[in-house]
């Protein structure tokens, strides 16, 4: 075993002493609860820490790619956008244990798990990858492979945000800023099953989403660090953004708080799905 030097120890405490006086200053400043604390502490590090890394300073598998700045608008011809280098994690040993012994089958998850990640992680940059990128320039392969890994992705409910996916989005982005509006006015879980066809633990999950939007935007984080931690798209963040703005008025102040003291509990599923009451 190879001790750590004096120097390391000595680094190794100082970037603890400063991790906790960031999240003491979360839980103390923002009444974040622990989890929030930490959430945002690995999205710190993230963003900030990958705009300063080099190929030189590169971990085990990561490389470093162009990537389309993502408030270049949909449509506009990728010869005219603006591409940035930004930093993705090709592989790590998670993808090995998903693989291994699996067959073909252990393949297809660690790609998926790698395309879910690295589309993540350009958005925690300000960034989308295409599908292109993920084929030809990361993953080596063609982009139908690409293509069917994001269908099934989707029906495994997973939202993947690469450039391509952002013109498709408006109808599903839609549907949930309508029944996260629909619970605001106290329409119950079971109306609301009814009325949109949608599991109550996708209502559920629209509503988490849409408080964890409002608290992190009260504590000004920006949309592309909101995006990260939910795993949700900038556009979706931007519309549960507008939705809490039309709501946060004297009339509604006080359910938008109830709803909000509900999340902070981290209240479990709803009764609804016993019994259909108000959530």
């Amino acid at each position: 075993m190879i001790r750590p030097t004096e120097r390391e120890l000595q680094e190794r405490l100082v970037t603890k002493t400063l991790d906790q006086a960031l999240l003491t200053q979360l839980r103390e400043q923002f009444d974040y609860s622990a989890f929030e604390s930490r959430a945002v502490l690995a999205t710190v590090k993230d963003i900030y820490l990958c705009q300063l890394r080099t190929p030189s300073t590169l971990q085990p598998g990561q490389m470093v790619v162009l990537a389309i700045q993502a408030d270049e608008p949909p449509g506009k011809p990728l010869k005219d956008c603006q591409f940035v280098p930004i930093v993705v994690t090709v592989h790590t040993p998670e993808d090995d244990q998903l693989r291994q012994g699996a067959g073909r089958q252990g393949v297809l998850r660690a790609r998926r798990a790698q395309i879910e990640r690295m589309a993540w992680e350009a958005v925690a940059q300000e960034t989308y990858l295409t599908v292109e990128d993920l084929a030809y320039r990361i993953l080596n392969c063609g982009t139908r492979t690409i293509e069917d890994d994001l269908a099934e992705l989707r029906r495994q409910d997973k939202e993947i945000p690469l450039r391509g996916q952002q013109l498709d989005i408006g109808r599903g982005i839609s549907h949930k800023v309508s029944i996260v509006r629909k619970l605001i006015r106290r329409k119950t879980y079971t109306d609301i099953h009814r009325e949109e066809h949608h599991a109550y633990r996708s209502i559920q999950r629209y509503l988490e989403d849409f408080v964890a939007v409002a608290v992190m935007t009260t504590a000004d984080l920006s949309v592309f660090e909101i995006s990260f931690l939910r795993r949700i798209s900038p556009a979706l963040v931007r519309e549960y953004q507008v939705l809490y703005d039309e709501y946060n008025t004297d009339a509604y102040r006080e359910r938008l708080a109830e709803l909000i003291a509900q999340y902070r509990a981290a209240d479990p599923a709803p009764e609804a799905e016993k019994g259909g009451a108000t959530p």
